[in-house]
């Protein structure tokens, strides 16, 4: 299903070829791309191109209905809202320059960024809990299902970067495929961005626009 990836820009292009639909699993998803992603599927390979492994997303939504069949959830006669969330993996140099980014121009960006090591980087003021999904029905509370914060995101890190074995399992210890997989768990990091201003869509994906390429040949440049 994956080939035979001989370099990191291997790697990126099954990241890339399962958010297109055209590989249908991944280690972190045994399903395709769920359908309230597809308004973003072209962003998500872009970014994927660029070599930032994307394994969970959703786009942003301002006051859909709950019957909505896509993105809708719930009773009946609500409406529901999301934040655009991003979670991939990254390189070091790449984390740099994507705080970077959210530092010069997106205050409204959250992130949490971990390695395999457990050394953790985030903007976050509160340990609190950020809701990223949330709801209002007729005659109840304010409904958050899902939320990002770092009591969780550290807990899935271990199970997240434990299933890059799954992958490099598949080939010989020794193998160039192998070698650049285990490179990955040992060494980049599990970051997640959360916009918080779920009225600006594309501004999740506009950190990209310059931040540098991690390809297997020099990791650096950027997108023209």
């Amino acid at each position: 299903m994956w080939g035979t990836p001989l370099s990191k820009d291997d790697i990126a292009q099954v990241f890339q070829e399962y958010c297109r639909g055209t590989i249908g699993a991944l280690p972190w998803s045994e399903m395709p791309l769920a359908p309230e992603a597809s308004s973003i599927r072209g962003q998500l390979a872009r970014i994927n191109k660029l070599g930032y492994l994307t394994i969970n997303s959703q786009p942003a939504v301002d006051g859909v209905s709950s019957q909505d069949a896509v993105f809708g959830w719930g009773p009946a006669n609500g409406y529901v809202y999301q934040k655009a969330y991003l979670e991939f993996f990254v390189s070091a140099q790449g984390v740099d320059a994507l705080v970077a980014q959210i530092k010069q121009s997106h205050p409204t960006v959250t992130y949490y960024a971990v390695n395999r090591a457990g050394d953790l980087r985030t903007n976050t003021q509160s340990e609190g809990p950020n809701a990223v999904t949330w709801g209002v029905f007729p005659g109840q509370e304010i409904v958050q299902p899902t939320v990002v914060e770092a009591t969780s995101f550290m807990a899935w890190k271990d199970e997240a970067f434990a299933l890059w074995s799954e992958w490099h399992a598949l080939y010989p210890a020794n193998s160039p495929s192998a070698q650049h997989l285990h490179e990955i768990q040992d060494t980049w990091f599990l970051m997640n961005i959360v916009e918080n201003n779920f009225k600006a869509p594309e501004s999740v994906f506009e950190l990209f626009d310059k931040a540098p390429v991690m390809n297997g040949k020099t990791q650096c440049g950027t997108l023209a």
